[in-house]
C-alpha cells in the first residue's frame, strides 16, 4: 500500500516558474524574460530568454542516467570547449557547479544550462560539405578526448554492458522463441570473439561522441558547426 499524500508519479513536467526560482537563480543570468517548455526527448528541454541572450536548460529524466554519469558528460563537454572544440558547453552556477539537482515528485533529476547554439539543424540531412566538416570535427573530438581525465565515474560502454546486459533485458520477451534466443546468443558470442583482440587502451579505448548525426549539430549560414 502507498500512503496517499502527494500521488506518486513516474514522470512529471517541471514548472517553468519553479525552474526560474529554484534552478536558474543559481546562475548569473540577469533578468529572465521567458522560460518555456520546448521539447521532450531523452531529456526535457526548456528555452530560456534573458534581456541579452538565449539559453537551453536540459533536465534529465529520473533513472535515465545517474548523477555521476551526467557529471562525467558535462565535464567532458567543458573540457572539449576549453580545447576550442565547437560543442555545447555547459555553464557553471555561481558556486561553480555544472549541474543542479531538482527534487521532482518522482525522484531526483538533474538540470544543466547551455548557451543557445546559433545556426540551425540541417534540413533533410547533411550535404557533402557539411559531412566533411562534421567528419573533421568528429576526428578532432576523438583525438582531443585522449587527453581527458576525470575523477568522476561513469558506466563503461563495454561488451558486458552492451551485449550481456541487453540480452538479459531482451530474453524474457523471447521465451517462446527459442530460435531467436539461440540467434542472439550466437551473435553475441561472435561479436565478442571478433572484438577480443582489441585492447582496452588508448586510442582504441577512450571517451568518444557516440551519437554523431545531423540532428545533433547546428550549422551557421557560413557552414560552421556551433
Amino acid at each position: 500500500m502507498v500512503a496517499m499524500g502527494v500521488f506518486p508519479a513516474i514522470y512529471s513536467t517541471l514548472s517553468p516558474q519553479a525552474l526560474i526560482d529554484g534552478v536558474l537563480s543559481k546562475y548569473e543570468l540577469g533578468v529572465i524574460n521567458r522560460c518555456v517548455f520546448w521539447n521532450r526527448g531523452l531529456s526535457d528541454i526548456y528555452l530560456i530568454e534573458t534581456l541579452e541572450k538565449s539559453y537551453i536548460l536540459k533536465v534529465s529524466h529520473h533513472h535515465w542516467r545517474s548523477e555521476t554519469d551526467i557529471q562525467f558528460e558535462l565535464e567532458f563537454l567543458d573540457f572539449l570547449y576549453q580545447q576550442k572544440i565547437p560543442v555545447a558547453n555547459p555553464l557553471r552556477t555561481k558556486s561553480g557547479k555544472l549541474l543542479v539537482a531538482v527534487h521532482a515528485v518522482e525522484g531526483d533529476r538533474y538540470a544543466a544550462l547551455f548557451p543557445y547554439a546559433p545556426g540551425e539543424v540541417p534540413q533533410g540531412d547533411l550535404n557533402i560539405n557539411q559531412s566533411k566538416i562534421m567528419g573533421r570535427t568528429l576526428g578532432k573530438i576523438h583525438a582531443t578526448s585522449l587527453e581527458f581525465c576525470s575523477q568522476t565515474s561513469r558506466q563503461s560502454l563495454d561488451l558486458g554492458y552492451l551485449l550481456d546486459d541487453s540480452f538479459k533485458v531482451i530474453s524474457p520477451y523471447l521465451l517462446r522463441k527459442s530460435q531467436d534466443i539461440a540467434y542472439l546468443e550466437q551473435a553475441i558470442a561472435k561479436i565478442k570473439e571478433q572484438l577480443s583482440c582489441l585492447e582496452k587502451t588508448s586510442p582504441l579505448w577512450s571517451v568518444c561522441w557516440g551519437d554523431p548525426h545531423s540532428g545533433n549539430v547546428h550549422f551557421t549560414k557560413d557552414n560552421q558547426i556551433s
